[in-house]
């Protein structure tokens, strides 16, 4: 869910976000939603920017490192507390001298059954109670006590990239599949597939390249996706701009001197480095364009601090001390939006600045239409008009077009490369 928990300018999370968390839980509630972002911060997992959430994975990582039963009685705790007036204890007791039947939902006032069925939503999540139906009933009981096994082989790679994730498999698992790729389907397995987009997005955050190689090891990954991923992983690696204060010596006496001198060598960082060339005063935007059009990340591999993700964002945190979830009234229907054909961005092509581009891409993904632009080339698609159904646009500072061509090929293009653009048109 790296950089997919944007926040709407209202507040609240956006439909994109409540429907990624749905299909991770099976649940569309947005109770559940508030309440796995309460966790998320109260464990320091997530922080809060002005756009929406952002995963601190170092932070991840030390989470998980920790005992299973602690925190699984740290989220069932931040849960008791979320919830209000539900008492574990007090629950447990009552479900216990009903012989752990199952009990109807109707035992509630009928003005508060609404709240009530939230309410186990979410302690079904925690594993205190379960929910099910009978006819149109909601009914709940004591969970059922079960350990399952947790097995390393829960993960399967298959040769085409894609992966099968059992059920059993560990949190440790899915968080460290996540970094490398993308769930396409949750179901009775979970479903993804390895992408360089997701492994490129987390090497730039600080994940480690050997670290990737070392899982798809451990999952017995075949030969053919370890050396694919071995070469993503160098070519990301072959070139980026540094960020913040460097010091370069041109002295092999010098160098000597400074990696021997302990009060200095701590604070720095040796970097391998085949050429060091300084960008002019003034010229970082343009030499990104360029790179972008060469078709390199220039993006840096981050270690110990959190990075930019492709939108910008540096996961600043904002502070909310306590958390509490935002009670709203009920969302008003979606307007529906108007077709763009004969209007603004509908008839014929026109040169939009950047921002405005990325703003008509969105709004063609939005609708399903297909794009008609005018490109000015790149190294690895030539100069012409393409028309193409746009699926993704990233959005950091040099924006790419992932989309279908009409011959039903994927191809990526720089937005700022762009020249004229229509939604629609012919």
């Amino acid at each position: 869910l790296q950089g997919l928990l944007e926040k709407k300018k209202q507040g609240g999370l956006t439909r994109n976000a409540m429907l990624k968390i749905a299909k991770l839980t099976h649940d569309e509630s947005e109770s559940l939603a508030n309440l796995l972002i309460c966790c998320g911060l109260r464990a320091g997992i997530l922080i809060e920017n002005e756009k929406g959430y952002h995963c601190v994975s170092e932070k991840f990582k030390a989470w998980l490192s920790r005992p299973e039963a602690c925190r699984r009685d740290e989220l069932v705790h931040y849960t008791a507390e979320h919830v209000g007036a539900w008492q574990p204890d007090l629950l447990h007791e009552t479900l216990r001298l009903a012989g752990n039947a199952w009990l109807t939902c109707s035992i509630f006032p009928e003005n508060e059954r609404k709240a009530a069925i939230d309410a186990l939503r979410m302690l079904r999540w925690a594993g205190l109670v379960e929910l099910s139906k009978a006819g149109s009933e909601t009914i709940f009981s004591a969970a059922r006590q079960n350990t399952p096994g947790k097995k390393a082989g829960s993960v399967v790679v298959q040769p085409d990239f894609s992966v099968v994730i059992a059920h059993e498999a560990t949190a440790e698992h899915l968080f460290r599949f996540g970094q490398i790729g993308t769930l396409q389907l949750l179901d009775r397995v979970y479903k993804g597939v390895i992408e360089r987009k997701q492994l490129d997005n987390s090497l730039a955050r600080g994940l480690e390249g050997e670290t990737a190689v070392s899982w798809l090891a451990e999952w017995h990954a075949p030969s053919n996706v370890i050396v694919t991923v071995r070469e993503w992983i160098r070519e990301f690696y072959r070139l980026y701009i540094a960020e913040g204060p460097m010091l370069v010596t041109a002295d092999a006496k010098v160098s000597n001197q400074v990696n021997s001198y302990e009060p200095l060598r701590r604070y720095l960082e040796p970097v391998p480095a085949h050429a060091l060339f300084r960008i002019k005063h003034g010229a970082g935007t343009a030499v990104k364009e360029i790179l972008c059009t060469m078709g390199y990340d220039y993006r840096m591999p981050c270690g110990e601090r959190e990075a930019p993700d492709e939108r910008g964002n540096t996961g600043t945190s904002v502070t909310q001390d306590p958390w509490k979830p935002v009670v709203t009234a009920v969302a008003e229907s979606p307007k529906q939006i108007p077709a763009l054909r004969g209007k603004k961005y509908g008839h014929g092509l026109k040169a939009f600045d950047l921002n405005e581009t990325v703003h008509i891409i969105d709004y063609a993904i939005l609708t399903g239409a297909e794009l008609v632009f005018e490109y000015a080339g790149s190294p690895l698609i030539g100069k012409g008009n393409y028309t193409v159904l746009p699926v993704t646009c990233s959005r950091g500072t040099e924006p790419i077009l992932e989309g279908t061509a009409q011959t039903g090929r994927k191809k990526r293009f720089c937005v700022r490369r762009i020249s004229r653009i229509g939604v629609g048109v012919s």
